[in-house]
């Protein structure tokens, strides 16, 4: 505000400036604690720095996840805070679950305070049993014929076969009969060749070809004569014998006779020496 400096005097004109200046000094005198009122205030209401996070907290853990700091220093002021809210009471809410073994289950079973398993069987799968297709009547008889047979006397299943057939069984029929029993054909073989030398006399040969022609094969016939171990020159001088107590014979012809039956050179000769020229 100005003032006319004409119409006051010298003295009146410096006793305004003084006070004018007083007034600005009163209110500069004010001002200054306001404004370092308004200077610690607004210092205050500033987030404090933040100190540089330690290297325990910039390092990362075992699953690779850096853990970052807790707040940053900024200048647009103050972060806001987050309030964290308190876990509630029911243990449903919360994302823990009970550990399993603490409930017990369908396998277990709580006694004395522990819990025991309870021992499970394995369901063990039931096995099929098929039954062996039943014979027939006429199977059955076959069979039974065949036991009867060998049980009796000896018998090669060819010739055993033709036997059943013989009592009216068929060819099937016989062939399943004589196969049931299982049987040993060179024990048969030589159960054969026992009885035809303990009634005559035989040559080795004489008597693989006679149990040939009953049905033995060539090696059950071969075996079953082998098997027995007979002495074949008394064989000779008893076929030699029979000749002659039946018949009279020259000794060549008693030689040759011997010889057709299947006797070697040798033998022959010591059957006819054995009976002819000692009863001649």
């Amino acid at each position: 505000m100005k003032v006319n400096r004409g119409w006051l005097g010298d003295s009146a004109f410096n006793a305004h400036n003084a006070r004018r200046r007083g007034l600005v000094l009163s209110a500069v005198i004010l001002l200054v604690p306001l404004v370092c009122v308004g200077c610690g205030s607004g210092a205050d209401s500033r987030p404090s720095e933040v100190e540089a996070p330690s290297e325990s907290t910039q390092s990362t853990d075992s699953e690779g996840t850096a853990s970052s700091p807790a707040s940053t220093s900024t200048s647009e002021g103050p972060l806001p805070s987050t309030s964290v809210s308190p876990p509630t009471s029911d243990p449903r809410a919360s994302n823990t679950s009970l550990p399993r073994s603490s409930v017990p289950t369908a396998t277990t079973v709580v006694s004395g305070g522990l819990s025991q398993p309870i021992p499970t069987t394995t369901p063990i799968p039931s096995t099929v049993t098929t039954k062996a297709p039943t014979e027939t009547t006429a199977q059955r008889n076959a069979r039974q014929s065949a036991t009867s047979y060998l049980k009796y006397s000896s018998f090669s299943r060819t010739g055993l076969i033709r036997q059943l057939e013989f009592e009216g069984f068929s060819t099937a029929d016989a062939t399943y009969g004589v196969d049931a029993q299982n049987a040993n054909w060179n024990e048969q073989a030589k159960k054969s060749g026992a009885s035809y030398l303990k009634y005559s006399a035989f040559s080795r040969t004489g008597l693989i070809e006679q149990l040939k022609y009953e049905g033995f094969t060539t090696s059950e016939a071969t075996f079953g004569t082998d098997s027995l171990n007979a002495n074949w020159n008394e064989e000779a001088k008893e076929s030699a014998a029979s000749y002659l107590r039946y018949s009279s014979f020259s000794r060549s012809e008693l030689l040759s006779q011997l010889l057709y039956e299947g006797f070697t050179q040798s033998q022959a000769e010591y059957g006819v020496s054995a009976t002819y020229d000692v009863g001649g």
